[in-house]
């Protein structure tokens, strides 16, 4: 999903910062990181990129390092299952790679 970064740069102007936030905002190289953090003006996207969650082992792996950020900004699972975006119960949005690249859309809102 690396290719994901390039085509979502050219579809908004965001900036992307690499490793996770810290409590004081400062990032870090830490073991359980978010892939993508990705800001347009005031808003910030924390996007995580799995091949696939369908095992629920895979899928807590990927959203714990989420969970961990503590700030009201949209948190997204972007995966190559195919399933309709939907939001689960602490507010983090999976969406299929092909949805969130040809329908930017799905991710607003």
């Amino acid at each position: 999903l690396l290719a994901k970064s390039s085509v979502l740069y050219l579809l908004r102007p965001l900036t992307l910062e690499s490793g996770s936030p810290t409590p004081d905002r400062h990032f870090s190289a830490a073991a359980e990181q978010v892939d993508f953090v990705c800001n347009l003006g005031s808003e910030r996207f924390y996007i995580q990129s799995a091949f696939s969650i369908l095992d629920e082992e895979k899928r807590a792996q990927e959203i714990r390092p989420l969970r961990k950020i503590d700030d009201s900004f949209k948190k997204i699972i972007v995966t190559k299952d195919i399933v309709a975006p939907y939001y689960d119960e602490h507010g983090i949005l999976t969406v299929n790679v092909y949805d969130f690249l040809l329908t930017p859309e799905c991710i607003e809102g």
